[in-house]
């Protein structure tokens, strides 16, 4: 994982932060995404910084490589960041009662 605060980002660069939030089971569509994404902003104006966020839940180490390997090619102008969410959404309550989430 590439930490934004690890890259050379110019203050006078404009930075934009994008945020995804995805599943093992969405790695494939979500990997293709970003893949488009950044293949569109690597035409664009190159002084524009971007930081990605990938705010995941039940990736493997495997999975986060892949990730970080569609990055790489584009670590000129983009910094990955992975943040596993699973303990956050744990800790949210569940408003509903047992037998609704079972029709679910």
């Amino acid at each position: 994982m590439t930490s934004a605060s690890s890259h050379s980002f110019k203050e006078q660069d404009f930075h934009i932060p994008i945020a995804f939030a995805f599943d093992k089971n969405y790695l494939i569509p979500a990997g293709a995404c970003i893949y488009s994404l950044l293949e569109s902003i690597a035409k664009a104006n190159k002084k524009i910084r971007y930081t990605l966020h990938a705010l995941v839940v039940g990736l493997n180490e495997e999975d986060k490589a892949k990730l970080n390997q569609i990055a790489e090619p584009f670590k000129e102008f983009v910094a990955l960041e992975i943040k596993d969410i699973e303990p956050f959404l744990d800790a949210i309550p569940n408003p509903f009662d047992e037998d609704f989430t079972k029709r679910f």
